[in-house]
């Protein structure tokens, strides 16, 4: 007797545990990434996906990073190189004024 999971593709259990994870259904999740109902469907049925683009768009519209959908693990990037155009967006003003701003240095703990 075989488990229900047992042909299940890692992108498949990933997907199946998006979806459960977020309430979103296989069609708002198709209707949101562009990809046809029924691809969604086979995919969360154990298909794998070949058109990657699809997966790509899957995998924004989930939140998640192309890597965790197709295989469970994110790259971990320090944020030292992160550029800071891609976490701050100088277009959009979101204060105005005169302001002071104080840094100050962290340190841990003695026996931390």
């Amino acid at each position: 007797m075989t488990k229900k999971n047992e042909h299940k593709t890692t992108f498949s259990k990933n997907l199946t545990k998006l979806l459960k994870e977020r309430a979103i259904s296989l069609r708002a999740a198709a209707s949101l990434a562009q990809v046809p109902y029924t691809t969604l469907n086979e995919w969360t049925s154990g298909r794998s996906p070949t058109d990657f683009h699809a997966v790509a768009r899957l995998a924004k519209a989930l939140g998640v990073s192309f890597e965790y959908l197709c295989i469970g693990t994110e790259k971990s990037t320090p944020i030292s190189e992160i550029p800071l155009d891609a976490i701050f967006n100088e277009k959009e003003t979101k204060f105005e004024g005169i302001f002071k701003i104080k840094a100050i240095r962290l340190t841990r703990k003695e026996g931390e």
